[in-house]
């Protein structure tokens, strides 16, 4: 099947072709939207709906939704307490971070006996010394804040 080049005009009396036309658009035995009958429209496809409504007879009473517009009056002010608190996820983490900083500086300060690799006494006094070190953080994150408590 060849197909015939857009660019080339269409002789007279020849059946026009469509720019971009798709191949799988609906073939000649499917009905046109507005060949159906109205039930079986598709919603927000129907002529009906694009096209305005002509008046209505004087008999048909027609609802209107009213929406009341409420205005709030501001509220009092009201004394507000400010609690001034540590961060505790801040103290617990740079707790944990100063226990492994202290771990790498044992680890290079204390020389290698030569029973455990220096990577394997890195990895376990650090994890145990960020430990150390978080609970300490939270420690003095409590401390601090037992003062300001009342």
């Amino acid at each position: 099947m060849t197909l015939p080049d857009p660019s080339e005009p269409v002789p007279p009396g020849a059946e026009p072709r469509g720019v971009g036309e798709s191949l799988d658009a609906p073939g000649s035995d499917v009905p046109a939207v507005d060949d159906l009958p109205p039930g079986e429209r598709p919603i927000g496809e129907s002529p009906a709906e694009l096209t305005p409504t002509p008046p209505r007879s004087p008999e048909v009473i027609e609802v209107i939704e009213v929406i009341e517009v409420v205005t709030l009056a501001p509220a009092d002010p009201q004394q507000v307490t400010m609690r001034r608190a540590p961060r505790y996820r801040a103290f617990i983490g740079t707790g944990a971070v100063v226990g492994a900083v202290f771990a790498v500086v044992l680890v290079g300060v204390f020389p290698d006996d030569g029973h455990f690799s220096t990577g394997a006494v890195l990895g376990y006094l650090g994890v145990a010394l960020a430990l150390l070190g978080a609970l300490l953080g939270g420690a003095v994150a409590v401390l601090l804040e037992r003062p300001r408590r009342r």
